[in-house]
């Protein structure tokens, strides 16, 4: 029992660089990690657009610095056990860090969260977690994006739609 409690906590403290590098190798795992000099260069890009909005978001990719993707699908039984193991500790990262659900959206068994993490006015990380019966997906984008630029980049999206 006590090694649970040591593995759940030592879980706890982990970074989202940490969990990737934790599962990444597993089997029946699909992995993307995107370094901080990616971020960079494609941030030195004139002006990066989203779809046909106006919205310039090359000033808050040049401030990324981290983004990190694990997800798995299958149904045979090495897979679900992993999947039980990701899925319960993902759940105790997530209740162990100071971060704030923006939103969840639930339909059955499905359901999707997103999570901010802040310093004052920067925005430290974003997370978005999917969990379906046979997958789940973690994906987290670090950085240091002052929070009027993000909320300027995303009502600008929204006016234009």
């Amino acid at each position: 029992m006590m090694a649970l409690f040591i593995t759940a906590t030592s879980f706890a403290q982990k970074t989202p660089k940490e969990i990737y590098k934790k599962y990444s190798d597993a089997p029946g795992i699909t992995a993307v990690y995107i370094s901080p000099s990616m971020f960079r260069m494609i941030g030195k890009l004139p002006k990066i657009e989203i779809k046909d909005n106006k919205v310039d978001i090359s000033s808050i990719i040049k401030k990324m610095d981290g983004f990190y993707l694990l997800s798995m699908e299958n149904t045979n039984s090495l897979f679900r056990s992993i999947l039980q193991q990701f899925k319960e500790n993902m759940d105790q990262y997530m209740q162990s860090r100071t971060y704030e659900l923006l939103l969840e959206a639930k339909e059955g068994s499905e359901q999707v969260r997103i999570y901010e993490a802040s310093k004052g006015d920067i925005v430290t990380d974003f997370i978005l977690l999917t969990n379906e019966a046979n997958a789940f997906t973690f994906m987290s984008f670090s950085g240091q994006i002052p929070r009027e630029e993000l909320e300027k980049a995303v009502a600008t999206a929204i006016k234009d739609d």
